[in-house]
């Protein structure tokens, strides 16, 4: 992280997601027709995490990555060239599917979304990413409804 930077905050950050919120429902609440069930605000959080890790990951795209060959799955970088993998995804590639989900959600909560998700994209596995998010939306909807205890 460059010195610049100010070290990450998780209560910031859920502070700053439950302003989020209240606004997101403020908002489908103005639109919602007459009938229709009011969304729970868990289901709100995970689609502003979503739509936050989809963000994360189109602002990252101008970071090559390696193809993958259509015939053996595999990587191909001769066709792009991708950065090398940090020892931190290399460790993490050795675990196992449940582990990785676990680190990056760790991750996650002390290094900031952004920061998890780019070790996300270097694993190359959608399927990690998709669980990420999901074990993120619990862990956030704790903390979140912690806060207002």
């Amino acid at each position: 992280m460059p010195k610049s930077e100010k070290p990450f905050d998780l209560d910031a950050e859920i502070a700053d997601l439950e302003v989020q919120l209240a606004k997101k429902k403020q908002a489908l609440e103005a639109t919602r027709a007459p009938g229709v069930p009011e969304a729970h605000e868990k289901e709100l959080l995970g689609v502003m995490l979503k739509e936050r890790i989809h963000g994360i990951e189109k602002m990252a795209l101008g970071t090559p990555q390696p193809a993958v060959s259509s015939q053996t799955g595999q990587s191909d970088v001769s066709q792009s060239v991708a950065s090398a993998p940090t020892p931190q995804t290399r460790e993490l590639q050795e675990k196992a599917h449940a582990q990785q989900v676990e680190v990056l959600v760790e991750v996650a909560l002390a290094k900031g979304i952004p920061e998890a998700v780019e070790l996300a994209r270097q694993l190359n596995n959608p399927h990690i990413l998709d669980d990420f998010h999901d074990a993120l939306v619990d862990e956030y909807y704790e903390k979140l409804v912690a806060r207002r205890a």
